[in-house]
């Protein structure tokens, strides 16, 4: 039984990680950049990361908690 807990709890972490870079892809265009280099992808990706939780500050403030595009919160 013990087992069976475990393998939930790493399984909705993945679920959780699994929804950010879908939202990551639709939203900010991670899935079709166009860099070849790791550490220039690397950057991408953090200033993507950056950019989500700067937009979920914002949306905090407004009272917005909605993982849709603004445009249907």
């Amino acid at each position: 039984m013990l087992f069976l807990k475990s393998l939930i709890k790493k399984y909705t972490g993945r679920i959780i990680i699994e929804k950010l870079f879908a939202v990551l892809k639709q939203r900010y265009n991670l899935e079709n950049s166009r860099f070849y280099c790791f550490n220039k992808y690397k950057s991408y990706v953090m200033w993507t990361l950056l950019a989500y939780l700067i937009e979920k500050l914002i949306d905090q403030k407004k009272g917005v908690d909605s993982l849709k595009f603004p445009w249907n919160k």
